[in-house]
């Protein structure tokens, strides 16, 4: 259904920002890579980031903007150009090669974005994910009512207890 990014920022407290960026064009895999890194540059700017470390699982990409290799690419020529120019605008840039299986969280995230269809009216999707640790019934089984005293199940527990039936049950 298409193209997408996923960028995970992570604050020197640990908060987490993750993005599924939709791309809404062709792209092959290596300008898809770049695509993410300049939007992830971006997220940072906009997030007043000074220093970054940046993290990535493309070895072309993090060696080609990080100076190792040189660009050979015409197409992936004015990425490193932009990247660049981004780069003026942080104190401090790293760029790590970060092997695929340790990226455990942007893989899923462009993933979701390359799945999910937006309408063309909507810009963005919110999404949260959350942890459990408990089966979702159990959190609602000792609710009480509205106007009640105890929980629904009372009377069931006191008839199997005593076999009483309740009071207002029709026998």
């Amino acid at each position: 259904m298409g193209y997408g990014v996923g960028i995970l920022l992570i604050s020197p407290t640990g908060e987490h920002v993750p993005m599924s960026i939709k791309l809404d064009f062709n792209v092959m895999n290596n300008t898809a890579e770049y695509e993410a890194c300049l939007l992830g540059l971006r997220s940072a700017l906009d997030l007043c980031v000074k220093k970054l470390l940046v993290h990535g699982d493309s070895s072309l990409v993090i060696n080609q903007v990080g100076g190792s290799w040189k660009i050979r690419s015409p197409i992936l020529a004015p990425y490193q150009t932009r990247i660049e120019e981004l780069e003026k605008n942080f104190e401090d840039i790293r760029f790590v090669h970060l092997p695929r299986e340790e990226n455990q969280l942007a893989d899923p995230l462009s993933k979701l974005a390359s799945l999910i269809n937006i309408l063309d009216h909507i810009d963005s999707m919110p999404i949260c994910v959350e942890r459990r640790s408990s089966l979702a019934y159990v959190n609602v089984i000792d609710d009480v009512g509205e106007g009640e005293t105890e929980p629904w199940y009372t009377t069931i527990l006191k008839f199997k207890e005593t076999g009483d039936y309740p009071p207002d049950l029709d026998t």
